[in-house]
């Protein structure tokens, strides 16, 4: 299975193990998992991959060919415009030494329109104008690739608004109950670690719920950022502070106290949720703001 971001970064599977390639100057580096997961993910799955496959619908649209195919497309247009771009930096680094000021009484009017711009003319080398054509090459290259980025980026970004509606459709959350629960693994409820956070905790102690790391993802993916679940979650565990936060729950420390803060569309917690999850945590509490939570 493939799994493409905007930001030429995908997922691919090697030998049965989930890895992060990514793009670096134009080379392919391998991310993950050992830098990403971290230890934890051994205690949680029994030594296989952790994945986010398991928070998306059935018919996922990441698995269709009008979605991996537009995906694989931008992901190649970045790749080749990063490539450009190493190259346009290069030449023009070359071209810059290789020449020096044009004096004024030589410049012609399209050397007073690039002055204006803030673009001064030289004069070069032959070595340095063979630079300065290759640098031209190598932007115009640029600049033909960010206009093939946008076109496949707006087919993407069309289907998973799309699929976005969909799934926020299909969503069936269950009522808010505040709990009376006070210990959870993992987890301090008496702060969130951010001041508007405890600021709230304080006005409304009574509105910590607890619900599952699957369906506090659900709910930001759909109730906060109004997106898709692969969407939301995709770009977060390419992050590799989760696998610290996971191995660090597992050997006692309690993390901050989540919240989903429904009147300004803004969270705190996929991070914290995620580790969780891969330790098989069936229950985190969440600080619920802007929304009405029933009292149990």
């Amino acid at each position: 299975m493939l799994f493409i971001n905007a930001h030429a970064d995908r997922w691919v599977t090697i030998n049965g193990v989930h890895v992060l390639i990514g793009g670096n100057d134009g080379h392919t580096v391998i991310k993950g998992p050992a830098n990403l997961l971290g230890k934890s993910y051994e205690y949680a799955t029994g030594g296989k991959p952790f994945s986010t496959e398991h928070y998306y619908p059935e018919n996922s649209y990441t698995k269709k060919d009008d979605y991996k195919e537009a995906s694989e497309n931008l992901s190649e247009h970045y790749k080749k415009k990063d490539e450009a771009s190493k190259e346009w930096r290069e030449q023009s680094e070359k071209a810059e030494k290789q020449s020096v000021p044009k004096p004024k009484e030589e410049w012609d009017f399209d050397d007073e329109v690039n002055s204006l711009l803030g673009d001064k003319p030289r004069k070069y080398t032959k070595g340095g104008k063979e630079a300065k054509e290759k640098a031209d090459k190598a932007l115009n290259r640029m600049v033909a690739e960010e206009k093939l980025i946008s076109e496949f980026k707006d087919v993407v970004d069309f289907i998973e608004s799309q699929n976005a509606r969909i799934q926020r459709n299909n969503f069936s959350p269950k009522e808010l109950v505040s709990t009376d629960k006070k210990d959870f693994e993992g987890f301090n409820i008496k702060t969130t670690g951010t001041s508007f956070g405890d600021e709230q905790l304080a006005k409304f102690p009574n509105n910590i719920v607890s619900m599952t790391p699957k369906e506090y993802l659900e709910r930001s993916a759909y109730e906060i950022f109004n997106s898709t679940i692969e969407k939301a979650t995709r770009g977060v565990v390419q992050d590799s502070s989760i696998g610290k936060y996971a191995d660090m729950m597992k050997e006692g420390t309690k993390f901050d106290l989540p919240y989903l803060n429904y009147k300004d569309k803004g969270q705190e917690g996929r991070h914290r949720a995620i580790a969780a999850d891969m330790l098989g945590i069936a229950e985190i509490p969440v600080l619920i703001i802007g929304r009405e939570v029933r009292k149990k």
